[in-house]
Parts: structure tokens; C-alpha cells; sequence
């Protein structure tokens, strides 16, 4: 019980901030047929195979698993870094949340996942609101359990009362 409001306070934020990048992927659209500009090291890029392939060079040009800021991408802050759990690199979007995708060797398919990332937030709004209502109601159970009585409190005083009896002797 202790750790639900905790929990739910996070969710709530989560929730917002889902909301917030979903805005602004909306301000954002990606097209089939127009590539939306990709910022690269200060360079912008408006071919989707030039900027995939900057993505994977920037990505090997690596030092550390420190995530390196490269730029920017349908509004949200683009950077990579090398994750060395799944020994694998990552591009990461950033807005109010932080997204990570696993980088491939096509530039073609790595702009596809970028984009995949900032297509599905209706279905990550309906899954943390879920979460969150789940979280509720198990706050909600929890302290009906909590305020429930103590079906043998009458015994326990009275055995305590025996037992300091007992040791008073």
C-alpha cells in the first residue's frame, strides 16, 4: 500500500507525457511519399536514405555508452548510444518520454523504426491509462484489507495479557 501512491503518481505522469509527444509526432506527420527533414550534427538532411545512412555512421562513431546527442527528428530530440545489455546500438527520440530503437545496418529501415516509435501512441495512452487503473484498484483493495479487523483480537490481548502474566512470575 505503501508504494501505490508512488506508483501511481508515475503512471499519471507517464500518461502525460505520452500525451505530449503524441501532439507532437501529430505536428510532425510522416509521410510515405515526402521524407520529414532530419537533423544530423547541425546538418539537415531531407533524403530518408542520406539520413539513415548518417544515423548508422554517427551511431559507430561511438565512444562510450553515453548517449550522444545528434540532433533532431519530427520534433523530438534525436541521440544514440550503444546499449551493451543487448550489445546493440540504439537511436533514441526524446520528448517528454524516451523511445529506443534498436539501429540495423538499412538506412531505409532504421527511418521506418524511427517512425514506427511515434506511430503507436494511442495504443501506449490506452495501456498506461489500463495500468493505471489497475494500480487503482489494487490501492483500493489494498486498504480495504488494511482496515478490515483483526478477526483474532480478542485472543490476542488475552493471550498478551497471560504471556506478561507469565513472565512477570
Amino acid at each position: 500500500l505503501k508504494t501505490f501512491p508512488e506508483e501511481i503518481q508515475k503512471q499519471k505522469t507517464r500518461i502525460a507525457a505520452l500525451q505530449q509527444d503524441s501532439q507532437i509526432a501529430a505536428a510532425h506527420p510522416q509521410d510515405k511519399e515526402n521524407f520529414c527533414d532530419m537533423t544530423i550534427k547541425g546538418m539537415m538532411f531531407d533524403d530518408k536514405k542520406t539520413a539513415g545512412e548518417r544515423l548508422i555512421l554517427a551511431a559507430k562513431e561511438l565512444p562510450d555508452t553515453e548517449p550522444v546527442v545528434l540532433g533532431e527528428y519530427r520534433g523530438f530530440e534525436l541521440s544514440v548510444r550503444y546499449e551493451p545489455v543487448r550489445n546493440e546500438q540504439q537511436a533514441v527520440l526524446k520528448g517528454k518520454a524516451i523511445y529506443p530503437v534498436a539501429l540495423g545496418a538499412d538506412p531505409h529501415g532504421n527511418i521506418t523504426r524511427l517512425d514506427n516509435l511515434l506511430a503507436g501512441y494511442d495504443e501506449r495512452i490506452a495501456n498506461a491509462e489500463n495500468r493505471l487503473e489497475n494500480l487503482l484498484q489494487q490501492q483500493t483493495a489494498a486498504q480495504a484489507e488494511v482496515e478490515k479487523p483483526f478477526p483474532q483480537e480478542e485472543e490476542l490481548v488475552q493471550k498478551s495479557a497471560r504471556l506478561a502474566e507469565l513472565n512477570a512470575q
